[in-house]
């Protein structure tokens, strides 16, 4: 099961979806719209990451003669950024795409979203009214002005 869920992240306002429940699940790539607006694809590659991977990376190949090092570590690097973004018990956008899916939000009625998963039976579907105490606990929250 996912929820649509609004936070701020480092990089700013986040617009997504998270896992609920007892067990936090990687929640995927999630089609989206309000209304009848066109449907947005919200995907793990986009997700920033809330994680601080510079925390604990470290490179693989150091001052070997011969190689890339720097070329290396940074496709390590990546591939390791992206696992976590796939491995996340959410799916968010942020910038330009958060704002629109946000403004979408705060004057429509319904969100509609769909799960896309790969071998599973049971995608998440959902429908979400939208009404004022969306704008109201964003405000409390100090997400909106």
């Amino acid at each position: 099961m996912i929820y649509p869920v609004i936070m701020k992240t480092v990089e700013g306002l986040a617009v997504g979806f998270m896992s609920g429940g007892q067990f936090k699940v990687p929640v995927g790539a999630v089609q989206m719209r309000v209304d009848g607006n066109e449907a947005i694809m919200v995907t793990p590659e986009n997700t920033p990451n809330i994680s601080e991977i510079e925390a604990w990376f470290a490179p693989f190949i150091v001052d070997i003669p011969g190689l890339d090092n720097d070329a290396i570590n940074n496709a390590q690097k990546v591939a390791v950024e992206n696992a976590m973004r796939m491995s996340q018990p959410y799916t968010l956008v942020v910038g330009d795409e958060a704002d629109r899916i946000l403004d979408q939000m705060l004057s429509g009625q319904n969100l509609i979203y769909r799960q896309i998963l790969v071998n599973q039976p049971n995608p998440s579907t959902g429908r979400v009214p939208l009404d004022q105490s969306l704008s109201e606990a964003l405000r409390k929250a100090g997400l909106i002005n």
